[in-house]
């Protein structure tokens, strides 16, 4: 497991702590932290930020080509906090400079296995002050935009039948206008191969993982930019997800 020591100024980690909690621009980064600088910082700044512990694991960056722009051949991983669930009928606050992402949920086990799997929403915010510190591992260090999350019904993994769900489409329509057709198979090569990926990089990187902890896989299709209406995202034998996105 990894050593967690903080590299990071304290007082630079209790301003980051409170620019993500209050979706403030994040203050400039002292340093260009490296991966193993920001996985060590992870957890810690995790906890800090949430209210009474992290609730799962996202992947980042998991299309290649974005990943070549930043010299990476493999995504990233961040956190997920307690406050950034959302239930079924919350209304999703508007936000410039946020993305809609259609994600694959698993949730694990403590020892990192599939227990159940289910659709996902996720609504990133990344918001540096200096395009400069757009970095990977400054990226990590802020679990990668993690802002909110929403997840649909979760199947049991053993009953969901994986062939179907390869050839299936994820549709996100807004105000019944269709908006992106995808994969579920889109990140990672879909979530068996995501969930052994992330789960092995999680363990190698020293991060923790507990019961009931929910990975989300990364994103399939392109991110949609935030914008107010009616959302519905069907997932096809994984269901639906409706949410409504309030005036900016």
């Amino acid at each position: 497991m990894g050593t967690h020591n903080m590299t990071l100024d304290m007082q630079f980690v209790e301003e980051l702590v409170l620019a993500i909690r209050s979706h403030s621009p994040l203050p400039a980064f002292p340093q260009i932290l490296d991966l193993e600088e920001a996985y060590n910082a992870l957890d810690e700044i995790g906890n800090r930020v949430c209210n009474s512990g992290i609730t799962g694991i996202k992947a980042g960056l998991t299309n290649p080509d974005i990943q070549a722009l930043f010299g990476l051949n493999h995504a990233l991983l961040g956190r997920l906090y307690d406050w950034g669930e959302l239930r079924p009928g919350d209304v999703v606050k508007h936000r410039a400079n946020a993305q809609i992402e259609c994600e694959i949920a698993v949730q694990l086990n403590a020892e990192g296995k599939p227990v159940k799997i289910g659709a996902a929403i996720e609504f990133v915010y990344v918001n540096f002050s200096k395009p400069q510190d757009l970095t990977p591992g400054n990226l990590v260090a802020t679990s990668l935009g993690a802002d909110r999350y929403l997840l649909g019904k979760q199947f049991d993994w053993y009953e969901v039948d994986f062939n179907t769900l390869r050839s299936a489409h994820i549709a996100l329509s807004l105000d019944e206008e269709r908006i992106l057709t995808t994969s579920p198979y889109d990140s990672l090569g879909g979530p068996e191969k995501a969930t052994k990926w992330c789960v092995d990089e999680a363990i190698a990187r020293g991060l923790e993982i507990r019961d009931e902890m929910i990975l989300l896989c990364g994103t399939c299709g392109a991110g949609i930019p935030l914008q107010p209406g009616n959302y519905i995202a069907d997932y096809g034998l994984l269901g639906k997800i409706e949410f409504t996105v309030g005036d900016a």
